[in-house]
């Protein structure tokens, strides 16, 4: 009877164990799951700041490239307007010499026929 006591109390104390390993085993494929997700995410998140730092550069650049770029926009507008200027100067001059080259030839026009009279 002791020896079946033992053995009764032998297998229970198994069972117990058995359901213990079981239940160890399932938190363990838990956990292994879930740091498996945990990684992906990291991944993930990895591959999301690569991308953000990326997109990070690109922006630099391109906000140095827009910086140049009005920059010479700038120095052309105002060469521009030096051209403009000077173009506005010349038509001026052009229109001065004409009128003077005019009253010139109205001048000797005029001084001719009086010569004649």
């Amino acid at each position: 009877l002791a020896y079946m006591n033992q053995g009764t109390i032998f297998s229970a104390q198994r069972d117990h164990l058995q359901k213990q390993k079981a239940l160890i085993e399932a938190e363990r494929e838990a956990l292994t799951q879930e740091t498996e997700k945990l990684l992906a995410q990291r991944k993930e998140t990895q591959k999301l700041l690569d991308e953000y730092g990326e997109v990070k550069k690109k922006t630099a650049k391109f906000s140095k490239e827009q910086k140049i770029f009005n920059d010479q926009k700038e120095k052309w507008l105002g060469a521009k307007g030096s051209v403009d200027a000077e173009k506005e100067r010349l038509q001026a001059l052009q229109q001065k010499l004409t009128e003077r080259y005019e009253n010139e030839f109205n001048k000797f026009v005029n001084e001719t026929q009086e010569q004649r009279l």
